[in-house]
């Protein structure tokens, strides 16, 4: 008897007070195997200004991925 197939899953979210953005999707890659890849990006503005020039301080801008079987 054959297994039923898995599907493929996609996930995403955003948080926009932090600009937080992160993905996801899995699925099966035969009967025994399966994998999942994960992004994320952030980009924040600063918190603290400088009253001098106006520039904000503090913030943070990055990205990651992996991946998994």
């Amino acid at each position: 008897m054959k297994a039923a197939a898995r599907p493929v899953a996609i996930c995403a979210s955003v948080s926009p007070p932090t600009a937080v953005k992160v993905a996801t999707i899995s699925g099966p890659l035969g009967d025994s195997l399966g994998f999942r890849i994960n992004g994320y990006y952030v980009n924040r503005d600063g918190y603290v200004n400088n009253l001098v020039n106006n520039d904000e301080l503090n913030g943070d801008e990055g990205f990651g991925i992996r991946g998994k079987l």
